[in-house]
């Protein structure tokens, strides 16, 4: 999910004259202990934040233009109340017994966003502020797609300096939006597939592949 504004200083693009992936998220188990193998693999972790109110909090590991997003839930009552469970972040974080896709994808750039959305009063915003949400495809099957609400700011010094290059997300449901924006962000794929997994692609590849095994996810860097 978008950082809140007190963490925007974790966020470096300038604001773009085309749409792009500002970031993908997975949700993984409490506490994100998946994040000790990202580290261990060589990739540096940035801010740990929590979604107040939202039941949620994240590990991110920045790269040069976009960051990878460990979510995880600390409160299930705040996740599943009325105005959180919108975002079907419940059922995803579900998703090895509901089958809900356990990926979202965030976009950035400049105007309204290119397909239908709805808004999203998220609890840890400033009064006022909203994300807005995809509602071209309400199935939780399909990945989720909102889009950033804040400005960005300058690089961390702690961003890992490749740049992701393509995610492929295997989906069996490939939403309406993916067509319109599939034409904004080359670099996003979603392959209908009988399962959920993604993949990420990062340039200076070394010819290292990461796969975890406790998630459908796959680095090549």
């Amino acid at each position: 999910m978008p950082l809140a504004a007190a963490e925007s200083d974790t966020l470096w693009a300038v604001i773009p004259a085309a749409w792009h992936i500002d970031h993908v998220f997975v949700l993984v188990a409490p506490g994100a202990p998946e994040a000790a193998l990202l580290e261990r693999a060589g990739l540096v972790p940035g801010a740990r934040r929590e979604h107040a109110g939202q039941g949620t909090a994240n590990v991110c590991f920045c790269f040069a233009n976009a960051y990878l997003e460990l979510l995880f839930i600390t409160n299930e009552a705040q996740l599943r109340s009325p105005p959180v469970a919108t975002t079907r972040l419940w059922e995803r974080s579900r998703w090895r017994e509901s089958g809900a896709s356990p990926f979202g994808v965030c976009l950035r750039g400049p105007g309204d966003p290119p397909v239908p959305t709805s808004q999203y009063a998220a609890p840890f915003l400033p009064q006022g502020h909203s994300i807005p949400i995809a509602t071209d495809e309400d199935s939780p099957l399909a990945p989720m797609l909102f889009f950033a609400a804040f400005p960005p700011a300058p690089p961390p010094e702690f961003a890992n300096p490749q740049r992701l290059i393509r995610i492929t997300i295997e989906t069996p449901v490939v939403p309406a939006w993916y067509r319109e924006v599939s034409r904004e962000v080359p670099m996003l794929e979603l392959v209908p597939s009988g399962h959920h997994s993604m993949s990420i692609e990062v340039d200076h590849s070394h010819g290292r592949r990461l796969t975890l095994e406790s998630l459908p996810l796959t680095i090549n860097w």
